[in-house]
């Protein structure tokens, strides 16, 4: 056998040896990801809760394997937790948080949360009791305190919130004057009902008024 010859059989013994390591990497690299029933993991899905703000969407990864992993993101409220539904996801229209129904407040053709609502308005939920008390024709101190409980400095305070706001006005002279809610007034009170219409004390002083809180949606009633 000549030079030549042998040097040539070792070149294929030898690239042949180079085939067979790279095989015996990539069936020890499958055997890593195998499971514990001897399957190949192909694709993976795992679930987690979108960041703050965001409304949810779906990441595909290449893994080491060759497999493919998805990440589902789940869009939550901002304000209460409660997984949302693509079909009913509110925004709050100054601060950006994605509302479920239940967390949505809408005032004068926009959508609020809770927070960004009180900030923009200024009242507290004993305005919002001396404002339902009035326009439901209980506009006099001792009448608002004996519905809401609220004391006399209390309900003065608000009063005057609630005028220097335009939300309430005074029409008649002296002791033949009598208060009213504005049209603005009303507005307020709708928003405000939806964050407060399930609350232990606002269903009671609703019965004490025999309203529900539908009945208070921005449109003036005859009560």
């Amino acid at each position: 056998m000549t030079d030549e010859r042998l040097s040539k059989i070792m070149q294929i013994l030898s690239e042949m040896w180079r085939i067979v390591r790279e095989l015996k990497a990539r069936v020890d690299a499958i055997e890593r990801c195998l499971g514990r029933d001897g399957f190949n993991v192909i694709l993976d899905e795992t679930h987690v809760p979108e960041k703050h703000g965001l409304l949810g969407g779906k990441t595909l990864l290449s893994t080491g394997s060759g497999g493919v992993k998805r990440i589902i993101r789940h869009a939550f409220c901002d304000q209460c937790g409660s997984m949302l539904v693509s079909a009913n996801i509110s925004v709050c229209t100054e601060c950006g948080r994605k509302l479920c129904q239940k967390c949505t407040v809408r005032y004068n053709n926009r959508t609020f949360c809770v927070e960004c609502l009180q900030h923009l308005l200024q009242l507290d939920k004993k305005d919002f009791k001396v404002l339902l008390s009035i326009a439901s024709n209980r506009t006099s101190i001792a009448q608002i305190s004996e519905c809401t409980g609220m004391v006399k400095e209390d309900i003065i305070a608000s009063v005057s919130k609630l005028r220097s706001l335009r939300l309430i006005y005074r029409r008649g002279i002296s002791v033949f004057s009598r208060i009213f809610v504005t049209d603005d007034g009303l507005s307020v009170l709708g928003a405000y009902m939806q964050i407060y219409r399930e609350d232990r004390d606002i269903v009671e002083l609703l019965k004490k008024f025999a309203l529900k809180a539908v009945d208070y949606n921005g449109q003036q009633g005859n009560h």
